[in-house]
């Protein structure tokens, strides 16, 4: 027995009792036909009908492939379902397969329909019907499986366009607005269709006021108030408009509304106009604001300010602008944080109209100001608030991690600083607080503005600056880590890890010697701790202490490593100690560098480049040079305690003229002998040599001979030796600084060098 169950369908679909029997839908036939389809496949084989003798039984037919995709607009016809006649073709019957499958878990089988459905190109209608009879959940549906995911944001996308355009759809919103003056029940329906246009529906409400009677006038203006926040950006944006009767209706409305994003537009009204129409407006502020607490200029100071405190993000957004010309707001696109910005700019400027010595709005306006600025430069409005407010600006950029904005204000500050009040107030100063910033461009920064201000004697923090320029010019090349765990084969596999990744990572089992690499290296950027076993004497707690305490790791990161569980165990341990983030024990490069990517992301933290690290490293090598040439600078004395770092130096070559002019200013032995040895190395190019011995005669000149006997010996060997002109003439002034013996002159002077001793 066989059944057609195409005809089937058709037949019942005649019949009276068609609703009850086999639904009309496409899906439910659908569902049938694999059903029956399913019930041949298991039936057993004995009950099939057998292949003629001789005949070899019929071979499987293949299953149909899904179509490939096709250009936009061409029509390829579908594969008929299992038990379909005809394959479904209109956008709804494409559809109900659609979501038939994906109901039951059949996305691969429904791609094809999908491909059909959006080739079919569906009108705005098309998709609200949708939407309207199968719900908004068919759509969300197509990223419940593998196989349909990647249509899900297309197909939505296209409902949310379809939404939007008839909702603003201005033939629809002028209809509305024509009913707003009519029966009370049109009115209704109107207000709850215009609240879908939002803003879209101000310029026709404001249209019709223009021409409506008394009466009208009024029932536009009560549904203005009636109208949901969505409609606040256009008609905030209407406030700037030049007349009178315009101002004061939205300004009613607003009021009536009571969405507090209008206080600010609200205030800039409400001293722009003047008379009955000033009044009006302040009664709108007033309605609004009593559901605020503080004063008005305090609400509109903190809502810039949390604007300024919000973290970046890309894309675009509208921003509602009155336009004269035509009389109506209009919608104009923007960047979202350029929006923000514009906000926060109105609501600071609203809040010093109500209170104009409002700290928090002029520093929110200043640092607005300083964004806006090109790198390096001061703007006018920016230098002229003067010294508190730039080092405010400045101690809060630093502490949110928002660096450019930070250096900015530091350089403007520096501009506007009195350098005998560096160390004299009760509160550090703010270029002094920045030396010991998390961000390192914000600590190079402020180092340059100190020691461009000059001051005379020392001052409390004053001894931070020279260690900070001696760790930027070591200038190692790459970003370094510190890795502190008692347990070696773990540790090592750490160190490794964050090789692997890109750190220049080094090893301690004792939580003190890991504390001094972190604060003796200059390049260190971040710090992992396994709180579970350190050597030593000091814990996890010890380690994180000192960390925090002193001012050359206060800002590094730290993560503790360890198992899933060890962010519960020790979220309340850590809870006093800033910038503490916790890595699952890692197995997988990837995942270790994206653990610590995202958690250095979530703080702001951005890793020195190789080239910002190759200009802090010159522009430091330049300050400490300044340093040493500048008689009775305030820093002078703490050049002796970096010579490790200067030594440094002397083997990068942006830095080994700076870093050597630096020794020579250092009485000390360390500080000769490196210069010996730049002096003595063949391999180094010329100019770095000529540098290093110009230096040295000058430390030779200034503190006598402080070198080791057998270098004396080997400059003088070296000379001898030197075929260089330049090289010769510098090493000769070297060893007629050295103060050499009557018969190492006669040897030198004779040709016979090779085996002179200076003794």
């Amino acid at each position: 027995m066989s059944l057609d169950h195409g005809k089937a369908v058709r037949f019942s679909a005649n019949g009276p009792t068609s609703r009850r029997f086999v639904a009309r839908s496409w899906a439910t036939a659908l569902a049938v036909g694999l059903a029956l389809a399913a019930c041949a496949a298991l039936a057993p084989a004995r009950l099939q009908d057998p292949a003629p003798a001789g005949e070899d039984p019929p071979a499987a037919k293949p299953a149909a492939a899904a179509p490939a995709d096709v250009a936009p607009g061409e029509k390829k016809a579908l594969p008929a379902p299992s038990g379909f006649a005809k394959p479904p073709e209109t956008p709804k019957e494409i559809w109900e397969v659609v979501d038939f499958l994906i109901r039951s878990g059949q996305g691969a089988a429904a791609v094809p329909y999908i491909r059909g459905f959006l080739d079919l190109q569906p009108s705005d209608d098309d998709y609200l019907t949708l939407r309207d009879e199968f719900g908004v959940g068919a759509f969300s549906r197509l990223g419940d499986t593998d196989a349909t995911r990647p249509y899900l944001k297309p197909v939505t996308d296209r409902l949310h366009a379809a939404i939007r355009n008839r909702a603003t759809n201005p033939d629809r919103i002028q209809a509305h607005v024509d009913a707003l003056t009519r029966s009370e029940d049109e009115r209704k329906l109107a207000l709850a269709e215009l609240a879908s246009a939002g803003s879209h529906a101000i310029a026709p409400i404001l249209a019709a006021l223009g021409s409506a009677d008394e009466a009208a006038k009024a029932k536009l203006v009560e549904a203005m108030g009636r109208l949901d926040a969505s409609a606040v950006p256009g008609l905030s944006a209407a406030l700037e408009s030049k007349d009178d009767k315009t101002v004061a209706a939205v300004a009613a409305a607003l009021g009536s509304i009571g969405d507090r994003s209008a206080l600010a537009d609200l205030a800039h009204a409400a001293a722009r106009v003047e008379g009955p129409l000033r009044d009006a407006v302040r009664k709108a502020f007033a309605e609004i604001h009593a559901k605020e607490t503080g004063s008005p200029s305090k609400v509109l100071a903190d809502e810039a300010r949390k604007l300024l405190d919000a973290r970046p993000v890309a894309g675009t957004t509208t921003r509602w602008v009155w336009d004269e010309a035509t009389s109506q707001p209009k919608a104009v696109s923007t960047e979202i944080d350029a929006h923000r910005s514009w906000l926060a700019s109105r609501f600071a400027r609203a809040a010093l109209l109500f209170d104009p010595t409002n700290a928090s709005a002029q520093k929110s306006l200043v640092a607005l100001s300083l964004q806006q600025a090109d790198a390096g430069s001061a703007p006018p409005e920016a230098l002229a608030a003067g010294a508190d407010i730039l080092g405010a600006v400045a101690r809060e950029a630093a502490g949110s991690r928002r660096h450019d904005l930070a250096v900015k204000a530091i350089t403007a500050l520096a501009k506007v600083s009195d350098r005998n009040v560096l160390g004299t107030s009760s509160q550090p100063h703010a270029l002094l607080q920045s030396l010991q910033a998390p961000d390192r461009r914000v600590q190079i920064a402020a180092a340059e503005a100190v020691v461009g201000l000059d001051p005379k004697a020392p001052f409390p923090g004053s001894s931070l600056v020279v260690p900070i320029l001696a760790r930027f010019a070591a200038n190692p090349r790459r970003q370094g880590a510190v890795v502190i765990d008692g347990n070696n084969p773990r540790g090592t596999q750490i160190t490794s890890l964050l090789n692997s990744i890109g750190y220049d990572a080094r090893l301690a089992q004792r939580g003190e010697d890991g504390f001094r690499l972190a604060a003796g290296t200059a390049n260190i950027e971040l710090v992992v701790i396994d709180p579970t076993y350190l050597a030593g004497a000091w814990d996890w707690r010890d380690t994180l202490s000192n960390l925090r305490a002193d001012a050359r790791t206060s800002g590094l990161p730290v993560f503790l490593v360890g198992p899933l569980s060890l962010g519960d165990r020790y979220a309340s341990k850590v809870a006093g100690f800033s910038d503490v983030h916790f890595l699952v024990a890692p197995t997988d490069r990837d995942a270790f560098k994206g653990q610590v990517d995202r958690a250095l992301g979530r703080q702001g933290v951005v890793p020195l480049s190789e080239e910002e690290r190759a200009e802090f490293a010159l522009r430091a090598s330049q300050l400490l040079t300044k340093i040493a040439e500048t008689k009775g600078s305030a820093f002078a004395a703490d050049l002796a305690a970096v010579e490790p770092d200067l030594i440094l130096a002397l083997n990068h070559r942006a830095t080994t003229e700076a870093a050597a002019a630096v020794l020579a200013s250092i009485p000390g032995h360390e500080a000769q002998r490196s210069l010996a040895l730049t002096v003595l190395e063949s391999t180094r190019d010329k100019k770095a040599r000529l540098e290093a011995a110009e230096a040295l005669a000058s430390s030779l000149r200034r503190f006598g001979p402080l070198l080791k006997a057998e270098q004396e010996v080997q400059l003088v060997e070296s000379l001898a030796r030197e075929t260089d002109a330049e090289l010769r003439t510098a090493i000769a002034t070297v060893v007629g600084a050295l103060k050499p013996k009557p018969a190492t002159v006669g040897r030198l002077l004779s040709g016979e060098g090779s085996m002179i001793r200076t003794k």
